[in-house]
């Protein structure tokens, strides 16, 4: 490579190459994290129905379902406790 060749290359400036983003689980970042329960077909059709009632999605029933049984149950174990 002459001189000249070699000073053209370094002066040439290529075009930037755009940064792949990183691809990030919104689990990883959000707030709330992914469960998965199996439920009976029965059950999930009661949910349904109900949830269509209330005007929710079935997960947010579940997941306020669940949280008050969880603050129901922390309850009982802090009353156990005494």
């Amino acid at each position: 490579m002459s001189a000249i060749n070699l000073l053209k290359w370094l002066t040439i400036k290529k075009e930037a190459e755009p940064k792949k983003k990183k691809k990030y689980h919104t689990w990883e970042y959000a707030k709330r994290r992914p469960y998965g329960l199996l439920l009976r077909k029965d059950i999930v059709e009661h949910l349904d129905s109900v949830a269509k009632r209330l005007g929710v999605s079935r997960s947010i029933l579940v997941e306020k379902i669940l949280e008050e049984f969880v603050h129901q149950y922390s309850s009982y174990e802090h009353l156990n406790n005494m």
